[in-house]
């Protein structure tokens, strides 16, 4: 629970919306409200939770089987991040407050109850953890309660017992706090790319004058062109959850007033994200490579129609990096993705693991 309170206008000037940066401190209320000593981890195939009803006598007299649906129409449960809180705790801090003054007005328990904080702690010295949901999909994060109600007449007699369960939405006011280690990374044989950190690589294809127009006058008919990239399995995570599922290539030039202009390059537009690729191949369950189909790109380089090739930017992928239609040229380099990975790059230490273009072409006799 977050004892900090998150007001949506700003305090200094009410006429204004409230901002808050990835770096604030939001005070905690101790105890924590989850069970104590979770290990934690999401997995695919958590798609439901079994609800357990007791009587007021202790005695277990049912059990709910629930399943979160993406929409009413679906039948098919989707997978959730489900944390399980201190029952005794929520009934201290939530139900025990029902008929009380905090739930009078939502403003009263907006100030009462003010927020949590979900927070991942890692599991051993030196090993960082990483935790990333999706606040905004089909499903809205919520603290789940499911409760029993017994109506007793006189003394001992049972009425009633009645199933209840309610849902407080976590719809409000949501933020990100990124703690980054600084680090000093060596200039060797690898690049390393991490979302948050503003961390990306640079990538300099045909940049010589005399290999493109070496490459012009062979007069080649461009079939394929790819870079690809490997991951540096010697350091990689064997989890590829950790490692982005998806990088970006982009051209990082500038326009003609010197400001800088990052925009798509060809083929995202023309043969669609899918073909373009970027994705991650998994091999034997270690992250591999990424591969980037820029056939387009190249064949209108070699052929003379384009002379434009500024070096081109590598970062993890962000969702606002897919193109809305073939006009939305002009990309945004911010990045809220906290994956990380490490890739190994062009220099001959690599071996035939080095980053490298491939191209495909049919030539004329």
């Amino acid at each position: 629970q977050t004892d900090t309170y998150l007001n949506t206008l700003n305090p200094a000037d009410p006429t204004q919306i409230n901002t808050y940066e990835s770096n604030k401190t939001y005070n905690a209320i101790f105890p924590s409200l989850n069970e104590a000593n979770i290990l934690f981890k999401p997995q695919e195939n958590d798609t439901m939770i079994v609800v357990k009803r007791y009587l007021n006598s202790g005695n277990l007299y049912l059990k709910d089987t629930v399943k979160f649906l993406s929409a009413s129409s679906s039948v098919i449960p989707v997978p959730v991040a489900i944390i399980p809180l201190d029952k005794n705790k929520i009934k201290t801090v939530l139900t025990d407050k029902y008929d009380s003054s905090e739930f009078e007005t939502q403003d009263a328990f907006n100030n009462y109850f003010r927020g949590l904080i979900l927070e991942a702690t890692e599991i051993a010295p030196g090993k960082g953890n990483l935790i990333s949901f999706d606040f905004n999909g089909a499903i809205n994060p919520s603290i789940e309660i499911y409760y029993t109600s017994t109506i007793i007449k006189g003394a001992t007699t049972v009425i009633d017992t009645i199933q209840k369960k309610h849902s407080f939405l976590l719809s409000g006011i949501r933020n990100n706090v990124y703690k980054m280690t600084d680090r000093t990374y060596p200039n060797n044989h690898e690049v390393k790319m991490q979302g948050t950190a503003g961390s990306m690589a640079e990538i300099k294809i045909l940049g010589t004058p005399n290999q493109l127009t070496e490459l012009r006058a062979k007069n080649w008919l461009i079939n394929d062109a790819s870079l690809v990239l490997h991951v540096n399995q010697s350091v990689a995570d064997t989890d590829t959850l950790i490692t982005p599922y998806r990088l970006t290539l982009y051209k990082n030039g500038f326009d003609n007033l010197g400001n800088p202009n990052p925009s798509h390059i060809k083929d995202v537009l023309t043969e669609g994200p899918d073909v373009f690729g970027g994705k991650l191949i998994v091999t034997d369950d270690k992250p591999e490579k990424y591969v980037f189909r820029i056939t387009d790109y190249i064949s209108d380089l070699l052929n003379g129609t384009s002379s434009y090739n500024p070096v081109l930017g590598l970062k993890v992928y962000n969702s606002t990096d897919t193109p809305n239609s073939p006009s939305d040229t002009i990309i945004k380099t911010y990045n809220w993705n906290p994956k990380m990975v490490t890739l190994l790059n062009h220099l001959p230490i690599n071996g035939v693991k080095r980053a490298h273009l491939k191209i495909s072409y049919t030539e004329k006799k």
